[in-house]
């Protein structure tokens, strides 16, 4: 087919970032996603695709901020 365009399409969904960090280095605190690093380096990782490669797109799916994990402003 003349003008197609090959593209990669990456979905993710339920981040469920937001909360209260922990005190402690081993402490979850008050967060469902810990592991922002994984999801940072993922973005990152999709961005340096070649220019001339494929398209990529990422789709975000719902439920990205968790805000009623947040506390009640000082």
């Amino acid at each position: 087919m003349s003008g197609t365009v090959a593209r990669i399409v990456y979905v993710i969904s339920d981040l469920h970032l937001g909360g209260t960090y922990s005190r402690t280095p081993t402490g979850r605190g008050f967060r469902i996603n810990t592991r922002v690093d994984l999801l940072t380096q993922f973005v990152e990782s999709i961005t340096t695709s070649p220019a001339d490669g494929p398209k990529i797109e990422l789709v975000i799916n719902g439920d990205i901020v968790d805000f009623l994990a947040e506390g009640e402003p000082a």
